[in-house]
């Protein structure tokens, strides 16, 4: 009987592990040579002041299933281009540039804005195995939307 309490109480846990919350990644452990397998980076680019980037943490990565596709296929990473922290990321090191009294941008989000020519928040960036950007999404996604935008840009 204990032996069965045990193993359901370790299935609760990966279910929770799984499920719960998705997994997020640093920019330096995307670096790093321990990550398992090669896989898309979903980068979610927000701010603490828009509501449309809130709305996306608590309802659409919350939602089991874009958990469940985020976990299995991508490795995401949170990002706010607005702290002063600079980012290490392929290989490149991305400084934060102050553009105003108390504010600023990092440099990745003003050059991936060049690239995808929109700035604005929330966005969702998808960059393959080699770090070459293949999609990205400049609005706020609903949990059907995101599962969508995913399943197209596999």
């Amino acid at each position: 009987m204990a032996q069965f309490k045990s193993i359901l109480v370790a299935l609760l846990l990966l279910s929770i592990g799984t499920y719960g919350q998705p997994r997020t990644y640093t920019f330096q452990e995307l670096d790093s040579a321990e990550l398992e397998e090669a896989r898309p980076i979903l980068l979610f680019i927000h701010t603490d002041w828009c509501q449309y980037c809130q709305g996306m943490k608590y309802s659409t990565f919350q939602d089991k299933k874009v958990i469940a596709m985020l976990n299995e296929n991508y490795y995401l990473v949170n990002f706010n281009p607005e702290t002063e922290q600079p980012v290490y990321f392929n290989k490149k090191t991305y400084v934060f540039r102050q553009t105003g009294i108390g504010v600023g941008l990092s440099d990745l989000a003003a050059e991936i804005s060049a690239i995808t020519q929109n700035t604005s928040y929330p966005s969702i960036i998808i960059f393959d195995e080699k770090y070459q950007l293949i999609a990205y999404q400049n609005s706020f996604l609903t949990s059907k939307e995101m599962i969508t935008f995913l399943i197209n840009k596999r």
